[in-house]
Parts: structure tokens; sequence; C-alpha cells
């Protein structure tokens, strides 16, 4: 076991680069530090941290890690985008573990960015705050969306998948004129055997108008989080959702509350205990979207219970829509739904 402190005011590139052995604790006093991100890491697979390591802050008031001047050339060509902190295995060899813990990450407010990307099992981030995220669904490059906290698979198996933990963490999104395209909490990762649950819990996202606040694939419990500013409290668009849950969100200003289109299965997913307090996007406000898009993959097993919704002052507000050839056993109970909903639509049903 290694401990490396690194000083107030210092760059924290070198010391990453220089200590890879697992076990390894970076430390980070009271001060600001920079960073030039995960570009500047071509020779260890864009990942800063290596697998087994932890970077740990002296408090979100107290440590800042600051994105100054973000490398943006990967392979000599322009990469569009900033990773402000990564960690793990992207794309050969397995990581066990990664800890990010107490501290502030900010990043450029006029670059798509990610403030942390983790590829690894068994992520510990808590109480970590991500400023000033942005995404442009507009952008020429090929990387749009931004995402505050991005935890992803190992790139190889080591033993099970899951285990994460992103905690008490909170990701203030930059506030634009038009749609800030960033997804601010998501945990990506998709079963390939032994999975444990990850569990994204007593986190906030704050957005002036923003994509998502959170999103997940497989095994993950959300509980008792909160979202504002964002068009879909909840947003799955990749790959498959399967016994994942959500109780005790709160979120406002939103448009949609859970919003599975896509492709890849639905399964065995549950809502409870949360309100919602809709605005309208382009005239609409959506309860409840859930789609197969024909993929031929079944969208089946989703229970919404007990949950306020709150429709917006003007616009049209539908409940649910069932889109699919293969959405079934869709059920609701015990909600409170106030204004003036429209009833679900079924699209597309044989």
């Amino acid at each position: 076991m290694t401990t490396i402190e690194i000083p107030p005011g210092e760059c924290i590139d070198p010391y990453l680069r220089e200590f890879r052995e697992p076990g390894t604790t970076f430390v980070l006093g009271v001060g600001e530090y920079t960073t030039r991100g995960c570009f500047d890491f071509p020779d260890h697979d864009l990942c800063m941290l290596a697998p087994g390591t932890k970077l740990i802050g002296a408090g979100i008031n107290s440590t800042i890690l600051n994105g100054t001047e973000p490398t943006m050339l990967h392979g000599g060509k322009p990469t569009g985008y900033a990773e402000i902190l990564t960690g793990g295995a992207r794309t050969s060899g397995e990581s066990n573990s990664i800890v990010v813990r107490d501290l502030s990450i900010i990043a450029p407010s006029d670059i798509t960015s990610v403030g942390v990307h983790l590829w690894t099992t068994q992520a510990i981030v808590e109480d970590v705050v991500a400023y000033n995220i942005f995404g442009d669904r507009g952008a020429t490059g090929p990387v749009k969306e931004g995402f505050g906290i991005l935890v992803n698979n190992s790139a190889g198996l080591a033993g099970v998948d899951g285990g994460h933990r992103v905690s008490r963490c909170r990701a203030a999104l930059a506030a634009t004129d038009i749609e800030n395209y960033t997804t601010a909490i998501f945990v990506g990762c998709v079963s390939r055997g032994p999975m444990l649950r990850s569990r994204i819990e007593n986190c906030v996202v704050l957005a002036k108008d923003a994509h998502a606040g959170y999103a997940f694939n497989d095994r993950t419990t959300i509980a008792n989080c909160e979202v504002v500013g964002c068009r879909r409290a909840i947003f799955v668009d990749t790959g498959p959702v399967r016994d994942s849950h959500i109780r005790g969100l709160d979120a406002s200003r939103v448009a949609w509350a859970l919003d599975l289109r896509g492709t890849g299965e639905r399964r065995g997913i549950t809502l409870r205990d949360s309100t919602f307090d809709f605005r309208a996007v382009d005239g609409w406000a959506q309860g409840i979207l859930i789609s197969d898009d024909d993929s031929g993959a079944a969208a089946s097993g989703v229970h919404v219970a007990g949950c306020t919704f709150l429709a917006p002052v003007e616009g049209r507000a539908s409940k649910a829509r069932l889109r699919g050839k293969k959405v079934s056993d869709f059920t609701e109970a015990g909600n409170l739904w106030i204004g003036g909903w429209e009833a679900p639509v079924i699209q597309n049903r044989v």
C-alpha cells in the first residue's frame, strides 16, 4: 500500500503517470489542483487512475481539481471534447476497483466534457461535485454528449461486474440558452455474467435546461436523489435495462419522468415513491415512455407505484406512451396524477 500526497497548486498528472501500482492512494489537500485530462495519458489507454487506486481529497469545499486547458488531441486528431478525470481499464486489462472521494471537479464550460469517467468493477464515487459540465448536440465532432459522472464496465471481466456506489454527489451542469446535451450521472454497466447491484444514492443534479438527470443499465438502484431542470429525469436509450429500480426521486422542471426508449431489453423495472413536477417542452410533457423500437428485444415488467405527477400549467401532458411490438406487463398503482393528464397511449402492439 502506497500513499502519495500531492501538494496544493500542483498538476496531478505526473503523479498519476508515475505511480501505477494497485493499492496506491493519492491524497489531495486543501487547495486547488490542475489536470490536462485523459488525452494527456495516451500511453495508459487514456486511464489516468490505474486499476485498484484511489484519489482522495479534503472535501468538496476544500479540494478543487481544475480541468485547465485540457489536452484535446488524440492520435494527432482533435477530439472535440475533454474528460477531466478517468480511471480503470478502458480497452484492455481488468480493473477491480477505483475510488474517487471528497473533491470538486471544474470543467471548462464551453466545450463538451466528462467530469469523471471510470471503467471498472466496484467504482466508489463519494462526495464529489462536477461543475460546468456541457454537451453540444450540434457539435461537428464525434462526441456530442457530456456526462458529469460516468461508470462503464471494465474492459476485462474481473470476476464480477457492477458493485458501484455513487453517493452524495452533485452535478451542476453549465447553464445554456439551448438544451445542454448532458446526462449528469450514468452507471452504464451491462451484465456479462455474475453482477453485483450498483447504487446511485443521495445525489443532486442541477441544470437550467439539460438532456437527462440519471441513467442506468443493469442491476442498478437509484435512491433518494434529486434532479432539477433536466428534460428527462431518467433516460436510457443505449443498451438493455434490467432489474433496475428508482425510489424516492424528487424531480422538478422535467418534461419526461421515465424515458426508456431505444434498443435492448427492458425488464424488471420499478419506479416508486417519487415526485415529478413537470414543464412542457415543445408543448408536451410525458410521464412514462417505454419503447422497444421494433428491435426484437422485449420491454416488459415495468411497474410504477406511489408516485405523484404534477402536470405543467401550459401544454399537453400524456400519462404514458407504450410503443413497440413487444411491450407488455406495464402496471401502475396508487399514483397521484394532478392536472390535465391524458390517458396512456399504446402504439404498434400486435
